[in-house]
């Protein structure tokens, strides 16, 4: 794979708590949450930070952003906020129960869904207006979520376990089915193509793909010891394996199979400071992570275009 990859810049944000999560959206904008409440958005690569007052003192371990005008972020105690506009609105969830929810998905404005500790999962059609419940209380925590636009939720556990909630053609009922990876090793992250093609990052740093909606999966073979796989995620080139140094590996998927391009970064584009990947976001032609001691990390990325000749 052939590609332009930059500098990588590490940044800390204002105030002392550490990021925890990064997300984009469509139109550039980058969101950060993290811990006490730690919330801040960025309209465009190279604009300020602005922190944006949760008035929560969560920790917040997931944000998925719309546009610079909606996102979501959720976190410890059943924290579920929504930023409409100019500010943070909390949202309800069913129930009493307060569980620590640690991912969020949304595909567009009215559909996505919110996962955590025993086994809560919820999906929504309305904004949040109205919640499901997926699957049952008491299993695995859901710790990875995946949500596509034409109404699936995958929800990874830390079992190693899989459910894929696809909604009827009445936009009302949950059509569910439990799936499992193999190796028994939790989930960190998904990526939904549909609800037959999918790929599931495990605890190991190993990346598994189904093509024909769980019954077989593959490893791609992406465990290595020294630079786990930490996301899965569509950046700049394609879907992309994030590895915990930075290092990036193109997942290909075509109709014979699976194909990795390993994508080359010039050792100085790292600088000085070395960092520990801990999620991945992508916006534009930028990729971003939240490391592992709570800055965020923006790297510029884009396809190489050999120079054509003018005659």
């Amino acid at each position: 794979m052939k590609a332009v990859v930059g500098f990588a810049f590490l940044e800390q944000l204002p105030g002392p708590a550490a990021a925890l999560a990064v997300g984009a959206a469509a139109d550039r904008s980058i969101w950060v949450v993290g811990e006490d409440g730690l919330a801040a958005r960025r309209l465009r690569p190279g604009h300020p930070w602005a922190v944006l007052d949760t008035g929560s003192a969560a920790d917040l371990h997931a944000v998925s952003a719309l546009s610079r005008t909606e996102a979501w972020a959720v976190g410890d105690g059943g924290t579920v906020l929504l930023w409409h506009g100019d500010r943070w609105s909390p949202v309800e969830l069913p129930g009493r129960r307060r569980v620590d929810l640690l991912d969020v998905a949304f595909a567009t404005p009215t559909l996505g869904a919110v996962g955590g500790t025993n086994g809560a999962l919820y999906a929504t059609t309305d904004g949040g207006g109205r919640w499901a419940r997926l699957g049952r209380s008491g299993e695995a925590d859901v710790t990875a979520l995946a949500v596509t636009g034409a109404g699936v939720v995958v929800a990874g556990r830390a079992d190693g376990s899989v459910l894929i909630a696809t909604l009827e053609e009445d936009g009302q009922r949950w059509t569910e089915r439990a799936l499992q990876v193999p190796g028994g090793a939790g989930l960190r992250d998904l990526y939904a193509v549909d609800a037959a093609s999918l790929l599931a990052l495990d605890g190991a740093g190993e990346v598994w793909c189904t093509r024909d909606g769980g019954d077989l999966w593959t490893p791609l073979g992406l465990d290595a010891a020294d630079a786990p796989v930490q996301a899965v995620i569509r950046g700049p080139l394609g879907i992309t394996a994030v590895h915990a140094d930075g290092e990036l590996t193109v997942v290909k998927l075509r109709r014979d199979g699976v194909s990795l391009h390993p994508v080359p970064v010039d050792p100085q584009a790292r600088g000085s400071a070395a960092f520990e990947v801990r999620q991945a976001a992508a916006s534009g032609e930028q990729l971003l992570a939240a490391t592992a001691d709570g800055q965020v990390m923006s790297q510029g990325v884009r396809r190489w275009m050999p120079p054509t000749a003018d005659y």
